[in-house]
């Protein structure tokens, strides 16, 4: 028996198990209402979680790793960053961007090295070889004062050392010409 042959009696023998096997798309008009159609909240997982706060992952911190780091930035809140500038610099085979954000002055601690680290992944920045640095302000006016002279809120710095290592670290607190008043930092090579 040929190829064609033995696939030609394989689509007989399935036919004749099941004669419907052939119709596995639903019809259209099934589709669109599956698709819109709400699903109901499952209130038991609702209930679990309520009741058992440490069954939530919560991934371990300080980051040691870039998987623990990926972990500890999905629980950062992007949006609450915006970009205000960039530059660049270094070769153009390599470029180092230097990204200039605006964060909530309410924004601290660990919440702010979640949500800078998200940015930062966000961005598509973890995924770079060269050199990437992300400089938090507090407002626009902080940024005008103090845009080549420092940060006010916080900084993610992506650096590369010898061969293919890198290192990642995040400050929260303001580092300026006046004023060094670091509130938490962590970092770790890969």
């Amino acid at each position: 028996m040929t190829g064609v042959g033995a696939l030609i009696a394989l689509s007989l023998i399935v036919y004749v198990a099941d004669p419907h096997a052939t119709h596995l798309a639903p019809p259209l008009a099934a589709t669109a209402t599956v698709a819109t159609a709400p699903r109901p909240a499952s209130t038991t997982a609702a209930t679990v979680a309520a009741s058992s706060p440490k069954s939530a992952y919560r991934p371990r911190f300080p980051p040691k790793t870039l998987a623990s780091f990926r972990a500890f930035a999905a629980t950062g809140d992007a949006s609450q960053v915006h970009q205000v500038s960039t530059s660049n610099e270094g070769l153009p085979s390599c470029p180092e961007p230097n990204i200039y954000v605006t964060i909530n002055p309410a924004l601290t601690g660990q919440t702010l090295e979640a949500d800078l680290s998200a940015f930062f992944v966000q961005s598509g920045l973890i995924n770079s070889h060269c050199q990437a640095f992300i400089y938090a302000y507090h407002s626009e006016n902080d940024y005008q004062a103090h845009r080549n002279d420092g940060y006010t809120a916080g900084r993610l710095a992506l650096t590369t050392g010898s061969g293919s290592q890198r290192n990642l670290e995040v400050d929260v607190g303001e580092v300026t010409s006046e004023v060094t008043n670091l509130q938490a930092q962590f970092s770790f090579n890969f």
